[in-house]
């Protein structure tokens, strides 16, 4: 049986914080693997221009190249409509019969998880492993407690903050401002040559 994190987002784009929590939840948590699903249409941020899908796969794939206990997924963006993480979890527990998913989420959407649609069963599905902030640490470790007591598994990650957001770094690149430092060069050259978040 292997141990297989799930770490999905818009990845608009992969950033060194996305890569350095990946490595985190790999280390901490003890994962055999560790797939990044990246998202079609996701419902929560449903307002929200994405970048083509192709662009965000790709950019996923070439940051994690030579990171052998890295996977890639495009089950997301294939599955037509709005896209759940119920859903995905379904799909991966069929490809990976007998193993155990870990579900890697942000602290903030935590806070909303009772919004997702089937929390219950999603927590069925997978055990639940949360990265944090310092500035939410209590709060997390309150919802811990809650999904405890109602016979959950669920882990905290109190790593380094990482201040790096996706949207800062789409408006460094419309500001021609440089994304050097939170970004991988190859993610940085491919944003480049592929003229991305420039409009």
């Amino acid at each position: 049986m292997k141990k297989i994190g799930i770490f999905g987002g818009t990845f608009d784009p992969i950033h060194n914080g996305h890569i350095y929590k990946a490595e985190e939840a790999l280390a901490k948590l003890n994962l055999d693997e560790l797939i990044w699903v990246v998202a079609g249409n996701p419902w929560m941020k449903s307002r929200e221009p994405l970048s083509a899908a192709k662009h965000r796969l790709e950019m996923v794939n070439i940051a994690i190249q030579g990171k052998a206990k890295m996977k890639l997924t495009d089950i997301e963006v294939n599955r037509k409509g709005p896209t759940y993480t119920i859903d995905t979890l379904k799909d991966l527990t069929n490809r990976n019969p007998g193993d155990e998913l870990v579900l890697l989420v942000g602290s903030d959407l935590i806070q909303e998880f009772d919004q997702w649609k089937y929390p219950d069963e999603i927590l069925s599905l997978s055990k639940l492993a949360v990265f944090t902030r310092k500035t939410t640490v209590k709060d997390t470790w309150k919802m811990t407690d809650f999904y405890k007591t109602k016979g959950h598994k669920l882990e905290v990650l109190c790593g380094p903050i990482i201040d790096i957001s996706s949207t800062a770094i789409r408006d460094r690149v419309i500001s021609k401002a440089s994304i050097s430092e939170y970004v991988p060069k190859a993610i940085e050259k491919y944003i480049i040559e592929n003229k991305l978040y420039l409009g």
